[in-house]
């Protein structure tokens, strides 16, 4: 789903690249001409180099052990990928890489959550979300993102929820996961209301907000 998302360029960075199949499977498409992987850790690099040898990529394919952006230099690669990882995690990232994500033509994203604030943290900053995909496994959703230089009109909250992107195409997996949030948030109001209004009203105030986001959002897919 992930790759799916890359558009054709020239050098790929990929941030928290595990043991490198992402990119590898790009370089083997040519979606890239090159790849840069990088990784905090050194475990997941030594199998990151095992995979690079096994494939015949060491040519194309470098190796850093790097803090997100840190070993990478202004507009060595035209675009950034980060994979698996939290929300708040990948703006930290992007924030600290500032020059690099600037000269970038495109970011694919994978936040693991705090979907709504990657995206507002993608607009603030001078990208719009040019495609979004979503799939469920073993129980779990996961959304990817491309982001490319420019402007689009603000979105609303229940799309900044879901993802214009997902709303526009009708995403069955995404009206799946719009569902389900709606039933937690109608669940989360339940249990509240039993509680002492003096204690929770602050968070059944803000729980409501959330459930009628999630619902408008859930009415873009009818």
């Amino acid at each position: 789903m992930v790759a799916g998302l890359v558009a054709p360029c020239r050098t790929l960075a990929d941030v928290g690249c595990d043991h490198g199949y992402l990119s590898i499977w790009l370089l083997r498409h040519a979606v890239c001409g090159k790849a840069i992987a990088m990784d905090l850790r050194e475990g997941p690099l030594r199998h990151a180099e095992e995979n690079r040898r096994f494939f015949h990529m060491e040519e194309r394919m470098e190796l850093r052990r790097s803090d997100g952006l840190e070993r990478l230099s202004p507009q060595e690669a035209d675009a950034i990928l980060l994979a698996g990882m939290g929300g708040k995690l990948v703006r930290d990232i992007l924030e600290r890489g500032a020059a690099c994500v600037g000269a970038a033509s495109q970011l694919v994203l994978q936040p693991q959550s705090e979907l709504p604030e990657v995206r507002k943290y993608l607009h603030r900053n001078g990208f719009r979300i040019a495609a979004e995909a979503m799939c469920l496994e073993d129980g779990k959703y996961y959304t990817a993102m491309r982001a490319e230089p420019g402007t689009e009109p603000p979105y609303t909250e229940e799309e900044y929820l879901a993802g214009k992107c997902l709303i526009d195409v009708q995403h069955p997996v995404a009206a799946a996961y719009i569902k389900m949030l709606t039933e937690k948030r109608r669940r989360v109001m339940r249990e509240l209301a039993s509680a002492d209004p003096e204690k929770v009203g602050e968070r059944r105030q803000s729980a409501q907000e959330e459930l009628r986001c999630a619902q408008r959002a859930l009415e873009r897919f009818l």
